[in-house]
């Protein structure tokens, strides 16, 4: 790349311009690479030119051309789904913003720019729950609060749940006045719009304390149905409640859909009762779920 980007200098021309049109000063195998790289990035562009619009659809194809997945999965990179989370909030943004290219891109690189700019002090700090340890302020906002969201839909096993609560009850007692929660009814999940359960946390939460206002009610324990996912959790009003969800009502090969991660299809179940994990498939992303808490929904077909 140093000798590439030195030689286009030097000639005073586009680097991708230029590697098209010299002999490159590299070894055979970096010039097929490059000339694979070109392939690649007009191969993009014909496809956006076909599907003029279509930004979410060119992010998963390029993602799905590119091998992403298989490389994360392959490079002994750490929590590789974290890198995927990033893909799919990209798509998100995307779908949202129903923006041509360029306009996306513009926005995209103000938004930077923007990041970097100093704190002020009379203005909203934005930060994760993990990052208001410590913190405290007049008014607290707390958004997101789904199934799939808090709690995340990697925490399936019962002590990862507890981590989640706790990590809302930091949250909460950082406001030392008033405490806002939210959620939204529906919400772009990669790149699609899709309905969302509320969290299982907000049934918990003292009823004298709580004031509620918007148009979602808050469902309570005698009001859920024994297939809602809100019905699986922590309850201390009854402790010899039974999961939702058990190994008898999962087969290998059955498609389910996840509030996070879309559909997907079971490849294979470990272990039996109420320690039975099932390995389920999203879009060629492996993951582990145990079955009596999974927020899953059965579909007919994979269709």
């Amino acid at each position: 790349m140093e000798k590439l980007t030195q030689a286009a200098q030097t000639d005073q021309a586009p680097l991708y311009d230029w590697v098209q049109t010299h002999a490159l000063p590299v070894g055979p195998r970096q010039v097929a690479a490059v000339s694979h790289f070109v392939e690649k990035i007009q191969d993009f562009r014909r496809w956006y030119e076909t599907n003029p619009g279509q930004l979410p659809d060119l992010i998963r194809y390029i993602v799905e051309s590119i091998g992403y997945v298989d490389y994360l999965q392959s490079s002994g990179i750490p929590n590789p789904e974290d890198r995927m989370e990033v893909v799919y909030e990209l798509v998100n943004l995307a779908a949202e913003e129903q923006a041509d290219l360029g306009a996306f891109l513009t926005k995209i690189s103000l938004a930077s720019d923007w990041d970097d700019q100093e704190e002020k002090v009379d203005e909203v700090t934005l930060m994760t729950l993990h990052h208001a340890k410590g913190l405290e302020y007049p008014t607290v906002f707390i958004a997101g609060l789904e199934e799939g969201i808090l709690p995340h839909f990697r925490s399936q096993e019962p002590q990862e749940i507890e981590e989640e609560r706790r990590l809302l009850y930091v949250g909460i007692t950082r406001g030392r006045e008033n405490v806002i929660l939210s959620s939204a009814q529906s919400r772009y999940i990669q790149g699609e719009s899709r309905s969302t359960v509320t969290s299982r946390f907000l049934r918990e939460l003292p009823t004298e304390l709580i004031k509620q206002t918007g148009y979602r009610n808050i469902p309570g324990p005698s009001a859920l149905p024994a297939s809602s996912p809100l019905a699986t959790s922590h309850s201390s009003a009854s402790p010899t409640a039974k999961p939702a969800n058990s190994t008898a009502a999962y087969q290998i090969g059955e498609w389910v859909m996840h509030p996070q991660w879309g559909k997907g299809q079971i490849i294979t179940i470990d272990g039996t009762a109420d320690s039975a994990v099932l390995n389920i498939v999203f879009s060629g992303m492996p993951k582990k779920f145990m079955a009596k808490y999974a927020p899953l929904r059965k579909l007919q077909t994979s269709s």
